[in-house]
């Protein structure tokens, strides 16, 4: 992305949980699905520094006395907390924000960045469940979603350390086998019918877009978009101070308690704060402070590589361009080709893998979780 960053080894989604066994076995997923060894191995010079963000990581905050009352106390400090906090301060509320790590640790500023206007689930399942007006108003949601996102980096590119890099590039969902290649085409046919700007394409179409691997047919559109995930978190930190927002960083929330209408205490690792409110935006991270909400999130592992940079004799098509990919199982591969011609490949496990192991907690290999 043109962001002058050392660290080119990895990037986790998720805790920091990435090791070389399991970059290997993205590595193998993606020589697979590409059908040809693009690249086989780590960066010697990279080896051993797994869990190190390829992009240049948020800057710190200063170490702040964190008020005893606010209007708005906010736990995470990733997008969602950050822009919470940005919109409430601007209205001017009275904002504090705990973060007990360090900025960007957390999967906000460790993510693959992508910007996609198709929701995560089928148009299939939402026109059973929500009906037809309804499934059109999702997928109505999802395309403003990144109208939105595209609006948010316009205002808060001049506090950013680094250029956030928000394109329209497009997206390929590919299918890899002919029962993912049908349902694929039938996904596309309902979202379009419902107003979405997506089509399915195959054989020389697609070959024309994607002239390696097998797949056999793609989702694909021409709005959604890529950006850099660490500068957006760093410009909504710093447009969120500006406006009179407190961050503490390393300020960890210990538990809380209801003092009765509009009156919440919260307690945390410097000692104690009312605000009038509570948003609780820990996502995957939610702890024993928050138990009953734990457990309602099921964690997801996601584990990312960066390559060298690719030869320029390999010719990827419309990767080249910056469209961003995915395959179409339950958990799947998603890669896209950066500035530098470095591929970002990534992938998920409902199970977090050990730090010292090469084997997840049930048994699998990092192989089978990586494919």
């Amino acid at each position: 992305m043109g962001i002058g960053t050392p660290h080119r080894a990895t990037a986790c989604v998720g805790p920091d949980l990435a090791n070389e066994g399991q970059a290997a076995a993205s590595l193998g997923a993606l020589s697979g699905l590409m059908g040809r060894s693009i690249m086989t191995r780590l960066p010697s010079h990279e080896r051993g520094v797994l869990g190190v963000p390829y992009w240049r990581p948020p800057r710190a905050v200063p170490w702040v006395d964190v008020p005893a009352v606010c209007d708005v106390a906010i736990v995470g400090a990733g997008y969602t907390g950050l822009t919470t906090a940005l919109v409430l301060a601007r209205a001017g509320a009275r904002v504090v924000v705990f973060e007990r790590a360090a900025l960007g640790e957390g999967a906000s500023a460790r993510n693959a960045g992508f910007c996609t206007i198709s929701p995560p689930f089928s148009a299939t399942g939402l026109a059973g469940t929500e009906g037809r007006d309804g499934a059109r108003s999702w997928l109505h949601w999802f395309r403003s979603a990144v109208d939105r996102v595209e609006a948010l980096v316009e205002e808060i590119s001049a506090d950013s350390n680094a250029p956030i890099s928000f394109r329209r590039v497009g997206r390929m969902r590919l299918a890899e086998t002919m029962a993912q290649a049908s349902s694929l085409r039938q996904e596309a046919e309902l979202q379009s019918h419902l107003g979405a700007p997506v089509r399915f394409i195959e054989e020389a179409a697609l070959r024309e877009r994607l002239p390696v691997g097998r797949a056999l047919g793609a989702i694909v559109d021409d709005d959604s978009a890529s950006l850099n995930p660490a500068a957006l978190l760093d410009g909504l930190s710093r447009t969120a101070q500006t406006c009179g927002a407190v961050v503490a960083e390393h300020c960890d929330v210990l538990r809380v308690a209801d003092r009765g209408p509009d009156r919440i205490e919260v307690f945390h690792s410097r000692g104690a704060t009312t605000a009038r409110a509570l948003v609780v935006a820990t996502n995957g991270y939610t702890d024993n402070a928050f138990a009953p909400f734990r457990d309602f999130v099921l964690p997801v592992g996601s584990f990312i590589i960066v390559t060298d940079p690719i030869d320029p004799s390999c010719l990827l098509g419309d990767l080249d361009r910056g469209v961003v990919a995915s395959t179409s199982y339950r958990f799947p591969n998603y890669f896209r080709v950066l500035d530098d011609r470095r591929l970002l490949f990534g992938g998920g496990h409902p199970l977090h893998f050990r730090r010292t192991s090469t084997r997840a907690p049930n048994g699998s290999s990092p192989e089978r979780a990586a494919r």
